[in-house]
């Protein structure tokens, strides 16, 4: 039997200090993120409402103020986090004339709650909530991410891999729930490996309030603890998805249909998304959802896609490797 600190058992803490470990990538983080978004804002006056990509296809000029910026267009997925974050409670009678998929987007409800929270219910600060708590989730996330890798044994320099990923960089400048949904799932596993299991249940079940794909991770957790007959922890993670279930169900009430019946396939072929979009730079396929073929910084784009498949095959490899931390 191996020592307790022996190579071959579960993750453990290197002897130096959390802090000392963390300060520097996460200052990276900080400091690249304050870059990022003096950038993007500047790209749009700093108005806060610019990089919400908000069309006008969809009557909501009741969300409008003097100082929103409108495109022609359908816009973004930013915006309907902007709407909802107006009517976090579903209070308004006629969601579907200002949201594409009523259900389907009101079942992301953490992110625009998080705002609106932040905002004090306040219509004129939304656009600057909804970035500020994207930007206060890449450092949790971050933080998290740290946490998960100290336990591994992995190089604290990795933390920047998951703060400067795609789905992150892009929820910021975008406005999307990403950045929340994977900081909460990040902080859930730091805790399930640190066996505060209750916690990291609910944890994971705030991350599919904040994006439904989540779910894969406490079911996952929950099944594999409980075809390990350890009925206590299965509990820990499976009983919290009452919480978006029961929000799920309450949408049905309120307009008469499940998100998963308005929801696109996003359950669908790993990597489907990342292949189609490689596709359409590369002349594969046109595109299938009436969006504009695009032409500048095509090798660079398709070159940050093949390498962040490159990642999660390797991160999900190192995973299976490891899968006995899970024990």
């Amino acid at each position: 039997m191996l020592p307790p600190d022996a190579p071959g058992d579960g993750p453990r803490a290197e002897p130096r200090s959390w802090l000392a470990d963390a300060w520097l990538p996460l200052t990276i983080v900080v400091l690249g993120y304050a870059l990022i978004v003096f950038v993007t804002l500047r790209a749009f006056d700093f108005n806060p409402s610019g990089p919400i990509r908000i069309g006008d296809l969809l009557p909501a000029e009741r969300f409008w103020t003097a100082e929103t910026r409108v495109d022609e267009g359908v816009g973004y997925d930013g915006q309907w986090f902007f709407y909802i974050a107006h009517d976090p409670l579903l209070r308004a009678p006629d969601p579907e004339s200002f949201l594409d998929l009523p259900a389907y987007r009101y079942a992301r409800i953490l992110y625009p709650v998080l705002a609106w929270a932040l905002a004090l219910g306040q219509p004129a600060a939304l656009p600057w909530s909804l970035l500020a708590v994207n930007l206060l989730a890449v450092v949790g996330g971050a933080v998290a991410c740290f946490d998960l890798l100290r336990q591994f044994g992995g190089s604290r320099w990795l933390t920047l891999g998951y703060a400067f990923s795609p789905p992150i960089l892009i929820g910021v400048t975008a406005m999307l729930a990403e950045p929340t949904s994977f900081a909460l799932v990040a902080a859930g596993l730091a805790l399930a490996l640190r066996g505060r299991h209750r916690t990291a249940g609910v944890v994971l079940a705030l991350a599919v309030l904040a994006r439904e794909p989540s779910l894969l991770v406490p079911l996952g957790l929950g099944l594999y603890a409980l075809a390990r007959w350890d009925w206590k922890r299965g509990v820990a993670y499976l009983l919290p998805l009452a919480l978006p279930i029961g929000w799920h169900v309450w949408i049905w009430v309120k307009l008469g249909a499940l998100p998963s019946a308005q929801s696109p396939s996003n359950f669908g072929v790993p990597f489907g998304g990342a292949y189609y979009r490689l596709g359409l730079l590369v002349g594969w396929h046109g595109p299938m959802l009436g969006e504009p073929v695009p032409t500048k910084n095509v090798a660079a784009e398709a070159t940050i896609i093949v390498v962040s498949a490159a990642i999660v095959v390797i991160g999900l490899t190192k995973v299976v490797e490891r899968r006995d931390v899970f024990a």
